[in-house]
């Protein structure tokens, strides 16, 4: 996207420049710098317009039960939602604090994580007003191996990997050796259904001082 397109549809004033960021693997991330701030363009992927549309509904329902997400930039004709060439696309504020690598984590990240976590739930609604996905039961461990066999296959047979093929390949390989090492039990518990994150790992928290900050 140009500075001139994202200008177009936001009112966030002249915008100076438009930077890819890597590690995107559902979305395309890009940061913009404009004369009201820096902010965060997230390009969907998806082409449905409404699995967008239920993400934003649900982004803004945490923020209004009081958890630390960012906010959605409202476009000039007055929707949280633009198109930018083939692809629907949306403007948030940039997220305080800064992911911390894996390999980087501690028992304070680790508290700080359940805390929020805990939080969370406690603050978010059993339900959600609008249509929400249930999440699918997990497939057992031999189908699971299966389908991480057939994702690394095809990473290894891409002509041209970048790094975010780098990064998906590393973290199949992780859960393949996790499946092996720690197998899923054969009876999970049974728990009523309720409105959840759906994608709660260190990967989607930012932290400041060894403490959570945003999700």
């Amino acid at each position: 996207p140009t500075p001139a397109a994202v200008a177009a549809h936001w009112p966030v004033g002249e915008v100076r420049a438009v930077t890819p960021l890597g590690g995107g693997s559902i979305n395309a991330a890009f940061r913009v710098q404009a004369a009201a701030g820096t902010f965060h363009l997230r390009v969907y992927r998806d082409p449905q317009r409404g699995r967008a549309e239920r993400e934003h509904r649900a982004a803004r329902l945490a923020r209004a039960c009081g958890l630390p997400t960012p906010d959605l930039s409202v476009t000039r004709e007055g929707g949280t939602l633009a198109r930018l060439g083939d692809h629907w696309a949306a403007l948030f504020e940039v997220a305080p604090g800064a992911p911390v690598p894996r390999s980087a984590l501690n028992p304070e990240h680790a508290a700080g994580l359940g805390t929020l976590l805990a939080d969370l739930h406690v603050r978010l609604p059993g339900t959600a007003p609008f249509a929400v996905p249930a999440l699918a039961p997990p497939a057992d461990v031999t189908t699971t191996l299966a389908r991480l066999r057939a994702v690394e296959t095809a990473i290894l047979a891409l002509p041209h990997p970048d790094a975010t093929d780098g990064w998906a390949l590393a973290r199949t390989r992780q859960r393949r050796a996790h499946l092996r090492t720690s197998p899923l039990p054969d009876d999970l518990p049974t728990l009523p259904p309720r409105f959840v994150h759906g994608d709660y790992h260190d990967g989607n928290v930012f932290f400041r001082g060894g403490a959570p900050v945003s999700i």
